[in-house]
């Protein structure tokens, strides 16, 4: 039995310090890309978004920078798609930060400029995302509407990836709301 226990935690330190490594070296070769002027305007926006998802826990002040610097580049391009998807990041950003009211107007905003253009992932992204807001205000059953509304797009857009996290999330709401049954669903 020691050894089962100490085994288990063994790997588990393991399992988590090689993630972490990984997360590390993700974020350094994502700033080394970042600089070059050498890239086209695409490439920049995407390692911009990417640096935002690795940076968001760790430190606020680069990832609103990351933030400021692709939405000022997605304007210039007129690039809709990054957009919405720098919106969606700035809704993150203040979800994060507590101010559920900006989180809401700029996932919003992000939203239109996704139905606009027929971005399907970018819409159920943001469903997702208004559905976090709600539910963190504990407003479970807003929280699930949106939620409902996200597993939809996510189906459409064929994205089992998101669809797999917004199905977990239903199921932690209604395990919240006793509604076992449905959880487990």
């Amino acid at each position: 039995m020691f050894f089962k226990k100490n085994f288990t935690l063994l790997y588990f330190l393991l399992v988590f310090s090689t993630a972490i490594a990984q997360n590390s070296k993700r974020i350094d070769s994502l700033q080394g890309l970042q600089n070059p002027q050498n890239l086209s305007n695409h490439t920049r926006m995407k390692i911009l978004s990417d640096s935002v998802r690795a940076n968001q826990t760790k430190d606020p002040i680069k990832t609103l920078n990351f933030i400021k610097e692709g939405m000022d580049l997605a304007l210039k391009t007129k690039d809709k798609t990054y957009e919405a998807e720098f919106l969606s990041h700035l809704g993150t950003f203040n979800w994060r930060l507590g101010d559920y009211v900006k989180s809401i107007e700029y996932t919003l905003q992000a939203y239109k400029i996704d139905e606009s253009i027929g971005n399907l992932k970018g819409m159920a992204r943001d469903l997702h995302n208004l559905g976090t807001v709600y539910d963190s205000k504990g407003e479970m059953d807003k929280a699930l509407d949106y939620y409902e509304k996200s597993m939809q797009k996510d189906k459409e857009a064929k994205d089992s990836t998101q669809l797999s996290t917004t199905m977990n999330n239903i199921g932690v709401i209604y395990q919240r709301k006793e509604e076992l049954f449905k959880a487990l669903e």
